[in-house]
């Protein structure tokens, strides 16, 4: 009895454990950097966070997107194949942003563990202590936060979830909050708790809560609520949040998921393979309801401008959303054409159309399609000697 029970355990425990199929893997040495202290006459603080591809296909970056414009993203570009490594760098500019700051880069990617990859960087930006006037300016301290940003990952999109931040207040002056009007936060974010002022040296939780029904998108999204005080070393502060919208399903037996719409794709990527650069190529992606149920394409989004979607429920040009993209009855196919606009590309260019589906055993997940254009040329220096 003992050894039936070790056995169901070590069981759960695996089937816990998530699985990931071939491809590319995405891994970084860490997703945190703190600076500490630079010096405002720096300009630029810059930090190179590390990956390593450790999976068995080549890895690509398709994009890095920043919380603030105050920090500038780069990232490796190209093909990163299985065991090679790549960087995403960040430069903070310092130039009068004297105080801490705590701020996100998100990197899309086409790694099967996981589609986004969060970096967080923070640190504080202090100037040289002597005015021209040749009086020390004080270090009057700062309103900090005990995290850089609040994650609700995963948000369901049946259910409000909370989260709290702690803040601390290390200035000499007493310090009151006002929260924003309705109208400054999107419809979803709501504040619970907000201290109405706290005193030099303490501390008070602040409650957030983010309504995922609320929500139309799925996948990441990111907000930063304002918060104003009347402390005059930071009148200004904010909280920044994240979030990754899912489906809630319930548990489902084996005969309630043979009840269900369940999806089979013809393929889930094209590569092209050389391309004039300008043409617009196309290929065919066909959905099929291989279930009992309806199955609801519940999202599409080309995640790029240069996409085009078409069949006969819709079409979508560029980066619009359509919420349902389309319903099939059992047994019924959906012939999708894709066409790739490679005007302006050049290199192994790899883009991806982001898909959700109701179907439990596969509700989101991306098609691919690639090409392969020239590099571009080096213009000759007509002038140099030879």
């Amino acid at each position: 009895m003992i050894l039936s029970s070790l056995v169901f355990s070590a069981q759960a425990l695996l089937a816990q454990v998530p699985h990931f199929g071939p491809g590319p893997k995405i891994e970084f040495s860490n997703r945190m950097h703190d600076y500490g202290k630079i010096q405002e006459e720096d300009h630029f603080a810059v930090h190179r966070f590390e990956f390593t591809n450790t999976g068995d296909k080549d890895l690509y970056i398709q994009r890095v997107e920043s919380s603030c414009g105050c920090t500038t993203p780069a990232w490796t570009e190209g093909a990163i194949p299985p065991g090679g490594s790549g960087f995403v760098e960040t430069s903070y500019e310092t130039t009068g942003r004297i105080g801490t700051f705590s701020k996100s880069v998100t990197v899309y990617c086409n790694a099967v563990n996981t589609s986004f990859v969060h970096l967080d960087i923070r640190g504080e930006v202090v100037r040289e202590g002597v005015q021209h006037s040749g009086v020390e300016i004080p270090d009057l301290g700062r309103l900090e936060f005990d995290k850089p940003s609040l994650s609700f990952d995963p948000l369901f999109d049946n259910r409000i979830d909370t989260q709290s931040i702690r803040i601390t207040n290390r200035t000499p002056y007493s310090t009151h909050f006002t929260a924003p009007n309705e109208s400054e936060l999107p419809p979803y974010i709501r504040i619970v708790q907000l201290p109405s002022g706290i005193e030099p040296g303490q501390s008070a939780r602040i409650l957030i809560a983010v309504d995922g029904s609320a929500l139309d998108p799925y996948g990441f999204g990111a907000t930063q609520i304002p918060l104003m005080t009347d402390n005059p070393v930071m009148p200004y502060t904010g909280i920044y949040v994240t979030y990754n919208r899912k489906q809630y399903f319930p548990t489902y037996s084996e005969r309630q998921l043979k009840k269900l719409g369940k999806l089979e794709m013809s393929t889930v990527e094209h590569q092209f393979g050389p391309v004039v650069p300008g043409d617009i190529v196309e290929t065919h992606f066909v959905f099929k309801n291989m279930g009992k149920g309806p199955l609801q394409i519940k999202e599409l989004f080309p995640e790029c401008g240069c996409l085009s979607l078409e069949s006969s429920q819709f079409k979508i040009i560029g980066t619009q959303k359509t919420y349902p993209a389309a319903t099939l009855a059992p047994g019924e196919s959906l012939d999708m054409l894709v066409r790739f606009n490679t005007a302006q590309k050049t290199g192994y260019s790899n883009q991806s159309i982001w898909v959700v589906t109701n179907d439990p055993r596969n509700p989101e997940f991306r098609l691919r399609v690639g090409a392969i254009l020239p590099e571009p040329k080096t213009p000759e220096c007509l002038t140099c000697p030879r």
